[in-house]
C-alpha cells in the first residue's frame, strides 16, 4: 500500500512539475500581421516625406544632441536639404533601373531576383544583430 501511495505522490510530483515550467507564449499570426502591417505602414510614411520634412527631422535630432543656435539651424538644414534631394534622386534612379531590369525577364527569372533580394535583406539584418558590440568611444586619460 506504500509503495502504490508513494508512486502516486511521485507521479503526481513529475506530472506537476512539467507543467509549471515557464513556457514562452509563440506570436500568433494576429500579432505578426500587426507588426507588419506597422511596418509597412511606416515605410509608406517614410517614402512619403519631403526633402524639405527630411532635412528638418535630421535638424531636430541633431539639435536634440548638441543643441544648436537658429544660424547653426538654418545652415545645418541648408545641407541636409542638399543631401536629401540627392537621396531621392537615387532612389528615382534606382526605382527606374529596377523596372527596366524587370521588363527585361520574365515571370520567373522576376520571382528568382526577388527570393534573392529578400534572402540579401535578412542576411544582412542577421549580420546587423550579431554585431551589437558597443561603439567604442575615444579613451580619456
Amino acid at each position: 500500500m506504500k509503495k502504490i501511495l508513494l508512486s502516486a505522490v511521485v507521479l503526481a510530483v513529475a506530472a506537476t512539475g512539467g507543467f509549471a515550467q515557464n513556457k514562452t507564449i509563440p506570436q500568433t499570426t494576429v500579432n505578426r500581421q500587426a507588426t507588419s502591417q506597422r511596418l509597412e505602414t511606416r515605410k509608406i510614411q517614410r517614402a512619403n516625406r519631403t526633402p524639405e520634412d527630411m532635412a528638418r527631422l535630421k535638424v531636430q535630432r541633431l539639435d536634440k544632441i548638441v543643441t544648436l543656435t537658429d544660424k547653426q539651424k538654418q545652415n545645418a538644414e541648408a545641407i541636409y536639404l542638399k543631401e536629401a534631394i540627392a537621396h531621392k534622386e537615387r532612389m528615382a534612379q534606382r526605382e527606374e533601373t529596377e523596372k527596366q531590369i524587370n521588363s527585361l525577364l520574365d515571370k520567373d527569372q522576376i520571382q528568382k531576383l526577388d527570393a534573392a533580394k529578400k534572402e540579401r535583406l535578412a542576411n544582412m539584418r542577421n549580420r546587423q544583430a550579431r554585431r551589437s558590440v558597443p561603439v567604442k568611444t575615444e579613451k580619456t586619460e
